[in-house]
């Protein structure tokens, strides 16, 4: 009763803000949530605001997604309608790679948590529209570089963060690929650009478990695309 006489002395905004950060940070989210929503009305009403779902680390309910695929879904569908970053990410994978590639609500969704800084939905959007100039926007978003303000040109042509966010990228698709058809249409990979310079293009920057050093952004993209969908075209029927 104290808890409850307390909450209602707060502003509601600050109740939102408690709501959120028990959704961000919990490591049992939406049991706390679901807890936090029986204490009061107020606390019911803030755990349903928007600004709260989007806050959801979605990644800590792999145990979920595992015993309960179907709750898994719907709730996917709830936080990405929300505008949660992940929820999206999740969401537009599952449509691009179990519809169509070119799925224009799939790529929305993928669109969304680029937006919202999501550097793997970035870098799978860099892929996914190799040969539009969109991809480079993207894949330089990836990297960190300053499309607007130019970049130094050796930075402009490495691959570290690419490296990294394929790994998640493939796994991610490996999970909501999981007990599901794939139907993507099929791919192709278009032969090296006019121009590249081709013997130094590609090669390995040093130790660097994968990263390399490319003649122009093209090159980079393509050898993105290339290895990407090598590996992905695996979990498709």
């Amino acid at each position: 009763m104290a808890t409850r006489r307390t909450l209602l002395a707060l502003p509601y905004e600050i109740v939102i803000e408690i709501a959120g950060l028990v959704a961000a940070t919990s490591p049992h989210t939406m049991e706390d949530l679901c807890s936090l929503r029986g204490t009061c009305q107020t606390m019911r009403a803030a755990c349903m605001e928007r600004v709260v779902r989007s806050h959801v680390a979605l990644e800590r309910e792999e145990s979920m997604r595992w015993l309960d695929p179907n709750r898994y879904l719907a709730l996917v569908d709830k936080l990405a309608a929300a505008g949660n970053s992940e929820a999206c990410f999740v969401l537009g994978l599952r449509l691009v790679f179990t519809q169509c590639r070119t799925d224009p609500v799939g790529t929305a969704c993928l669109r969304q948590a680029a937006a919202a800084n999501h550097k793997v939905a970035a870098y799978v959007l860099g892929v996914l529209l190799y040969g539009d100039n969109e991809a480079e926007q993207y894949i330089r978003k990836v990297e960190g570089e300053d499309i607007a303000h130019g970049c130094k040109p050796e930075a402009s042509r490495t691959n570290r963060e690419c490296v990294r966010c394929h790994e998640q990228a493939v796994d991610a698709v490996r999970e909501v690929l999981w007990r599901v058809d794939g139907m993507m249409d099929p791919v192709s990979v278009s032969p090296p650009e006019v121009g590249c310079k081709g013997s130094g293009c590609g090669m390995a920057e040093g130790w660097t478990g994968g990263c390399a050093i490319f003649c122009s952004h093209g090159c980079r993209i393509r050898h993105k695309y290339s290895r990407f969908f090598s590996r992905v075209s695996s979990f498709l029927n």
